[in-house]
């Protein structure tokens, strides 16, 4: 919710074809973050502390994170200049608040989820491998989807308002 509310005073009053460059600012921080995230979880598993009560969770955990950072910088670069293009546009058109609303729960379900799938790898639910990868393969496959429909949208409705700035110039 913090970083939505950062972003939509971000965006607000300024130009449309900002609000991408503003994403990309928090998306560098969101991939930044992913990488000190599984640093310190490839550290930790160094010295034999344990991370996770058994092996292979432990191992499921660090075959989740590597997906994780495969996955992380594309829907980063989709999802957060698509929020910032898409809250934007909603701001021109007198809805901020409604695309505050909807790139609110669209993070929300992301982050929530990635706690979910951290529920299931720790083993704090009952979980089979099975349950694992699909509840994995869900996860990714709906961010991915988000990201990219959320990057569509912002950017169809920010290029109309782009151009009509540069004609009336």
């Amino acid at each position: 919710m913090c970083q939505e509310g950062a972003r939509y005073f971000a965006v607000k009053d300024r130009e449309p074809a900002s609000a991408p460059y503003i994403g990309y600012g928090f998306a560098l921080i969101d991939i930044a973050v992913g990488v000190l995230n599984l640093v310190i979880i490839l550290a930790v598993a160094r010295t034999g502390l344990p991370i996770v009560p058994f092996k292979n969770q432990l191992q499921a955990l660090l075959t989740a994170q590597y997906i994780g950072i495969a996955v992380q910088p594309l829907v980063s670069f989709l999802f957060h200049p698509g929020a910032s293009m898409f809250l934007r546009a909603m701001q021109t058109n007198g809805r901020g608040l409604r695309g505050l609303a909807v790139t609110i729960i669209a993070h929300t379900y992301m982050d929530s989820f990635t706690l979910y799938l951290n529920y299931l790898l720790y083993g704090l639910l009952t979980a089979t491998g099975e349950l694992i990868t699909a509840s994995s393969a869900v996860y990714f496959s709906t961010i991915v989807s988000i990201s990219i429909v959320l990057f569509l949208i912002g950017l169809n409705k920010i290029k109309p308002n782009t151009k009509l700035m540069i004609n009336m110039q």
